[in-house]
């Protein structure tokens, strides 16, 4: 008897579908992501031999959802394990040539984020590819020279009064449009101190470095 190779079409039946065959794409799990891109994630359904199905199966027999969880964040915006996309549904894309599903969404704070997408087939829900999802990176964009702060070491604004040879702080902060931290001269913060001695009348300037 001459038996299908694995990954070939097997006529007249129909094989389950495959969470571990079916794939994840899109600019929504692209590995680098600029805050407030507008994304979007596909899922291809396949069988457990890695074979497209035809539009009827994939319109009737499965559905699929994503969530999006802020593993890391670098922005007030958000916080370490916040959801900002819950289980969002994908809608079945009509004359497309993989028969895929799709969502639409933008991620506006600066972080690092894991992209789950679950396939729910005859009431059985696994994640697509397996393991713990796309780990995706959100950074800033820009400097917006309107949101910077500039303060002294006790958070107040300028101007301020130092007295002739004392020494003194200035802290400069800088965000994006958005308000995300814009990390400046590759540092690990968006934070410039600049350090001064008081002299009897004077006035200090900052100059912004990217």
């Amino acid at each position: 008897p001459i038996f299908p190779r694995s990954g070939s079409p097997r006529i007249g039946r129909s094989d389950p579908i495959a969470a571990s065959t079916s794939a994840v794409t899109g600019s929504g799990v692209s590995a680098v992501i600029a805050a407030g891109s507008s994304l979007k994630v596909n899922a291809v359904p396949k069988d457990t031999h890695g074979n497209a199905l035809t539009e009827a199966r994939s319109r009737a027999e499965v559905s699929y959802t994503a969530r999006v969880t802020c593993a890391t964040s670098r922005s007030p915006g958000v916080s370490n394990g916040q959801v900002v996309v819950n289980d969002r549904a994908l809608a079945y894309v009509a004359n497309s040539v993989d028969f895929s599903h799709s969502v639409g969404y933008t991620l506006q704070h600066a972080g690092t984020y894991t992209v789950v997408v679950t396939q729910t087939v005859g009431g059985v829900a696994s994640v697509v590819g397996g393991g713990g999802g796309a780990t995706v990176t959100v950074v800033a964009g820009a400097i917006d020279h309107s949101r910077t702060t500039i303060k002294n070491s006790a958070g107040a604004n300028a101007p301020w009064t130092v007295a002739a040879g004392v020494d003194g702080v200035v802290v400069l902060k800088t965000y994006d449009a958005i308000g995300n931290p814009v990390m400046v001269d590759r540092s690990a913060s968006s934070r410039i101190v600049a350090s001064f001695t008081g002299a009897q009348i004077g006035r200090a300037s900052c100059r912004e470095r990217v």
